[in-house]
């Protein structure tokens, strides 16, 4: 069982770390109740949990490939600074509400394509995710990646819903003038964590294919 809590630590961890997530549904959540920030948590966390599956059955090795690891990365910066644009919007705009865009109304949808167009998620779950997996040889193999998933979705919803809650609550005290800036704020966070998306990429995957081609002297095709 020390297994599942491990993982139950790493899922709680994992969710709870600073990034495009937790800032749309907060976000969202300020803006629209537990609903929609529980939405986008828990669609991230759909596609966490696909990416683990993916990553640790030995499945992941066409998302090595340096040519789909950009086209993640650019399809995920870009329906970031999608989202960017708008809580600019709404920052500009106290009387615009929530779902006049139809990308705000899919809130799940939200946190899914967060989690899929996130090209370190399999790079997280093919390296860090896989050492934790219980080494008895007394337990199918089967049964110790079900303890490591159990683990991490137990410590993930525990923090998703620990969070919505949270932020639910907060709603009732936060004003129009804060909800702007927190908008703005939002905007200007999302911008940036696609532009840090993108410029990772670029010199986790495509600068080292690049060089490595160049020192084999070959043509520079990823």
């Amino acid at each position: 069982m020390s297994a599942f809590w491990v993982a139950c630590g790493l899922g709680l961890a994992y969710c709870a770390a600073p990034g495009a997530v937790n800032t749309e549904a907060l976000r969202r959540g300020l803006n629209g109740g537990f609903w929609p920030g529980a939405g986008v948590q828990f669609g991230a966390l759909a596609g966490d949990l696909g990416w683990a599956v993916i990553g640790l059955t030995g499945m992941a090795v066409v998302f090595h490939i340096v040519v789909v690891r950009a086209l993640l990365a650019v399809a995920g910066a870009t329906f970031l600074l999608r989202l960017a644009w708008l809580s600019a919007l709404q920052a500009r705009r106290a009387d615009m509400p929530s779902g006049a865009d139809g990308v705000e109304r899919r809130h799940f949808a939200t946190g899914l394509v967060f989690s899929v167009a996130n090209p370190f998620g399999i790079a997280f779950w093919g390296g860090v995710g896989g050492s934790l997996i219980p080494t008895d040889p007394a337990v199918s193999e089967a049964l110790r990646l079900g303890i490591l998933l159990a683990g991490f979705a137990t410590g993930a919803v525990a923090w998703c819903l620990g969070m919505s809650l949270a932020v639910a609550t907060a709603q009732r005290l936060v004003g129009a003038k804060t909800l702007r800036v927190v908008h703005a704020l939002s905007a200007v966070a999302l911008g940036y964590f696609a532009l840090d998306m993108l410029w990772a990429t670029w010199h986790s995957a495509v600068v080292p294919a690049l060089f490595s081609n160049s020192a084999q002297g070959t043509p520079n095709a990823l």
